[in-house]
């Protein structure tokens, strides 16, 4: 998967973090910090943020409910730089970028497939072919 989509996978590395302990704070050197940075929608000025970390738990009410985490991003001061982000609407995002990456990568190899094949098939085919 690394090979395939590793920002996508460095992101959800630093949300499996916050999922296994939400004291835990990631500083721009971790290799998910600029991924999660780059799609954390509406944030005004991305360039404050200085770290990552995650608050308590909140509950989703609709259908079901279900546990979340927020992101919240701190400036150099440790002031929080609105918005917020919740944990599931972040690992949506980049499982479906994983998924779109995925899929373009297979088809590629799919259609060199086909070329190769229509190559080796015009190679084997003799050029003066005896009349019968």
């Amino acid at each position: 998967m690394k090979a395939v989509s590793s920002d996508t996978v460095n992101g959800l590395n630093a949300l499996d973090l916050f999922a296994q302990n939400r004291s835990i704070q990631i500083l721009p050197l971790h290799p998910g910090f600029e991924v999660l940075l780059k799609r954390w929608p509406n944030l005004s000025d991305k360039d404050l943020v200085r770290k990552i970390g995650s608050g308590g738990p909140v509950l989703d009410v609709g259908a079901r409910i279900k546990p979340d985490i927020v992101l919240i991003a701190y400036d150099l001061f440790g002031n929080v730089v609105e918005p917020k982000w919740r944990e599931s609407l972040a690992r949506q995002i980049l499982l479906e970028e994983q998924s779109r990456s995925i899929f373009k990568r297979g088809e590629t190899i799919f259609f060199i497939g086909i070329i190769i094949a229509f190559v080796s098939g015009l190679l084997k085919f003799p050029k003066n072919r005896p009349n019968t």
